[in-house]
């Protein structure tokens, strides 16, 4: 620490080709405003799609688990365990493109079950009942028996499936394929072994099956469903100055949550603004630099003294404070989200804002900025934050 969070989104490589990209080298993840990537892990971005879509597109993949790692055929029945999530929902999308003959959903909330149902789910059964009621359900809809699962949940609900597809006398069982992806509900759950002696159910991990050329085909029909219409996203976009609140939000209800660049008005005159340095914006009042001088705008007489300083040392000293009514706002985009991070942590490390400052100071050292004075600045605007 400090970090920039996100393993994975969409950015630019410098020619300007958008790519969608993973695995960034710490500790600037995909929020920040450079990041560095392995060879291999991003790919461009097609033409005709939002990149704030192309950003989720790569969830998909895991609904195609059901291809890569069940070796699932058209016709199949398929269980999605945990359907109300925007993995969930994909699934469901993804399993009804490539054939499924019937798709079971699960979820805890009836409201967002229905909106599964409409996205192509044929049944639908609530995890949140008594265990008896949900290893009946669960029984209920199998129907000829459940041929793939595409477990999000693991935990109680996927005890509880187990121990109900365990059949009540000697049978020759039908396999059930069951694909582990996430633990929403738990990351353990007691397996008891009559569970898999007699009940047919084969367990694999989300990755069997996948390698580079597998995800390439994998995540190439995925933007072609994409560009076509055929599969769909919800996505919520939010600046990156809001994450903070963002992060909070409990309202998705199925959609996801893409962090876009923060804009702002540039000061003619000023700093570049590229990549790595920071950008200066103000509210309303500009200034007008030159030669490392300053003077307002508004005609304010300025100590000759004072105008010797360079311009940062006047807008900050002291004895120039009462000529500016609105604060100068510095941003950097990484500092942001690093702040961000710090303050929704749940570890036991502690990230204090003398740190963040630091951090901060030496990136735009380049800058010629008075490392001093833009510590104090900034230290009285990060203790309102201070985790």
């Amino acid at each position: 620490m400090p970090a920039i969070p996100a393993f994975d989104g969409v950015g630019a490589l410098p020619p300007g080709t958008v790519v969608g990209l993973g695995s960034p080298r710490r500790p600037y993840g995909a929020l920040a405003e450079k990041t560095v990537v392995p060879k291999g892990a991003y790919v461009p971005i097609a033409e005709g799609i939002d990149p704030a879509i192309a950003t989720v597109l790569g969830t998909a993949i895991t609904g195609m688990s059901i291809k890569t790692a069940a070796d699932f055929a058209p016709g199949e029945t398929v269980l999605v365990q945990g359907a109300t999530g925007v993995a969930g929902r994909l699934a469901v999308k993804v399993a009804r493109l490539l054939g499924a003959g019937r798709i079971i959903a699960t979820g805890r909330d009836d409201d967002q079950l229905r909106e599964v149902q409409a996205l192509g789910a044929d049944e639908v059964i609530n995890t949140a009942v008594p265990d008896d009621a949900l290893a009946q359900a669960y029984l209920d809809a199998k129907g000829d028996g459940y041929d793939v699962v595409v477990d999000y949940l693991w935990g109680r609900p996927t005890e509880i499936l187990l121990r109900s597809l365990v059949p009540q006398s000697f049978a020759f069982p039908k396999p059930t394929r069951l694909i582990q992806i996430g633990e929403s509900a738990g990351a353990g759950l007691v397996l008891a072994a009559e569970s898999l002696r007699t009940s047919g159910v084969e367990i694999y991990g989300a990755a069997k099956g996948l390698g580079p050329q597998t995800m390439h085909e994998m995540y190439g029909q995925i933007v072609t469903w994409a560009q076509s219409g055929e599969l769909t996203v919800d996505v919520v976009k939010v600046l990156l100055s809001d994450v903070e609140a963002a992060w909070q939000r409990t309202d998705l209800r199925g959609s996801r949550l893409v962090v876009v660049p923060v804009t702002g008005r540039r000061i003619p005159g000023t700093l570049t603004g590229n990549e790595g340095r920071c950008e200066r914006y103000l509210p309303t009042r500009r200034w007008r630099t030159r030669s490392m001088r300053a003077s307002a705008v508004s005609g304010s007489s300025i100590p000759s003294r004072t105008r010797r300083r360079s311009r940062f040392s006047m807008m900050f000293a002291n004895g120039a404070s009462r000529y500016l009514r609105h604060r100068l706002v510095i941003h950097i985009d990484f500092l942001a989200s690093s702040l961000a991070s710090a303050c929704s942590t749940t570890s036991s490390a502690i990230v204090t804002p003398a740190a963040l400052a630091r951090t901060w100071c030496s990136r735009c050292r380049s800058a010629r900025l008075g490392t001093r004075l833009l510590r104090r600045m900034f230290l009285r605007e990060l203790l309102s934050f201070s985790p």
